[in-house]
């Protein structure tokens, strides 16, 4: 799944394929880039199926919020109820869906300007 989220936000000129998972991206990494990030797996409720989330981390350089804000459009019309499949045989489909962004963030380590949004997808049980 999280090879089929790089491959999609990769399309993204801007990005110039830096993006990222966790705790890779290099440490003079060019700007703009993104981290997609897994997170937990939850229980729908009923028993055919849970829910998985994902955040999207976008960086940029401590200047300005507007280059994020155009890419934080691009990356939700990017992955919101896209269709995106997985590289396994045969190929699993699933569907992202926007959950929300998180409020600016300084990332004072990295000296850099971030925005979080934060997605899930089904997943349905063998």
């Amino acid at each position: 799944m999280r090879k089929a989220i790089i491959d999609e936000l990769k399309e993204i000129t801007e990005l110039g394929n830096r993006v990222y998972q966790p705790y890779i991206a290099p440490a003079n990494t060019a700007v703009p880039y993104c981290v997609v990030k897994m997170g937990e797996e939850s229980p729908t409720g009923n028993k055919k199926g849970s829910l998985k989330g994902f955040e999207v981390y976008i960086y940029n350089s401590p200047s300005s919020f507007i280059t994020l804000d155009s890419l934080e459009v691009k990356v939700k019309v990017k992955l919101d109820q896209a269709t995106l499949s997985t590289d396994e045989s045969p190929a699993r489909q699933f569907y992202p869906e926007y959950e929300r962004t998180l409020p600016d963030f300084k990332d004072d380590e990295k000296n850099l300007l971030m925005k979080t949004l934060q997605f899930k997808y089904a997943m349905a049980r063998h």
